[in-house]
């Protein structure tokens, strides 16, 4: 037991009261209490987001345990390139940040470019990144689009005489168009067989 912290004229029921809490403090393991959001518990999530003043609303688990990790460095940097990028990288892996000046735009205006390779495209993804984004640009700054960036690997089966048929589908997401530009390679392989491999942007 540890030394007393109980001033020596204090009567017998203080002296319990210390030393059960300083047993039931014993039998407590703290070994697991962090405040680490990649490895906390699920429910002091929020607390952290409350201590570190940030809106984690509407994020799955994987995406607020992100965002929080990232938070500070947001913070620091509230308004710039970087903190924009890390706000963004909470939802979707590779993004890059275009600004005006890249694509011959409008000044104080910027594009987001994200790589969409492993998570889903969805309308509330690109919901969640616009308002991360807004959160933490600068109020003078205004997002012009969000385009997406996607590998697509097709093959395709032809009859003699190279005669063949590829068709490939897509479904945009909900009040967003879509714009195909890129390169298509087609490789030759065994008779009857051609592999295809696009990129678009």
């Amino acid at each position: 037991m540890s030394k007393s912290i109980i001033p020596i004229n204090e009567g017998q029921i203080q002296r319990d009261i210390e030393s059960i809490g300083i047993k039931t403090i014993e039998l407590f393991d703290t070994s697991k209490l962090t405040i680490n959001p990649l490895e906390c518990a699920l429910s002091l999530l929020p607390h952290l987001a409350l201590a570190l003043d940030v809106n984690i609303d509407g994020l799955d688990e994987d995406e607020q345990r992100t965002y929080l990790q990232n938070a500070r460095e947001i913070k620091k940097y509230d308004g710039s390139v970087y903190a924009v990028r890390m706000a963004a990288n909470s939802i979707f892996d590779d993004v890059k940040i275009l600004q005006w000046f890249d694509y011959g735009g409008i000044p104080n205006r910027f594009k987001l470019d994200i790589s969409v390779y492993t998570k889903e495209v969805s309308l509330d993804n690109i919901q969640k990144v616009r308002r991360l984004v807004e959160d933490s640009k600068r109020k003078s700054s205004h997002l012009d689009e969000i385009q997406l960036s996607y590998k697509i690997e097709q093959s395709l089966n032809i009859s003699s005489g190279g005669i063949g048929e590829v068709s490939c589908n897509s479904e945009m997401v909900e009040g967003y168009e879509s714009v195909s530009v890129g390169t298509q390679k087609i490789n030759l392989g065994a008779v009857g067989e051609v592999s295809s491999y696009a990129v678009q942007m």
